[in-house]
């Protein structure tokens, strides 16, 4: 008589079952922006198809030699020390964020920057632009009624039904 053989291997301990493929590892979704953060990208990008040229925004502790990345802008050239210390406090706030090491600082931040297209080029410190009568009217308005205009406009928006 023949013997028939068992389908499960005869031995000692449990049978050891195949190993499952390893899951495939989730790629961590990018944090999600702001209106603000989004439109500010949104302009960013248009700026760059335009052409604008675009610089890398560093920044360090005073005193200190090693600049840190803290973003970048796409403006005219002449206006680049303008619009990083127009949102100096924006760029503060991202750079604390960003680096433990700042968020210690017992010295001032600094600021410079460098055309994008040229990272070989030495980071130029940025110097606060002098305030002219134009800049301190401009920033008048927005600490005065900066959110008052804002809510004027969306409460305009909707318009008066009746």
């Amino acid at each position: 008589m023949a013997e028939q053989s068992d389908p499960q291997p005869k031995g000692f301990g449990k049978p050891v079952e195949p190993a499952k493929p390893a899951a495939p590892k989730r790629r961590r979704a990018a944090p999600r922006l702001s209106d603000e953060e989004f439109q500010a990208r949104r302009r960013y990008e248009a700026a760059e198809k335009k052409g604008e040229p675009t610089f890398e925004i560093f920044v360090r502790e005073s005193g200190q030699d090693e600049w840190k990345a803290a973003g970048a802008i796409a403006v005219a050239s002449n206006l680049v020390e303008q619009a990083i210390f127009d949102s100096e406090e924006k760029l503060r706030q991202s750079a604390l964020r960003q680096y433990a090491a700042l968020r210690k600082a017992t010295n001032p931040l600094e600021y410079g920057f460098r055309r994008k297209e040229f990272p070989d080029d030495a980071i130029q410190p940025a110097q606060r632009p002098k305030p002219n009568l134009i800049n301190k009217f401009r920033s008048f308005l927005n600490s005065k009624f900066g959110d008052a205009v804002k809510d004027s406009k969306v409460k305009g928006s909707k318009g008066n039904k009746k």
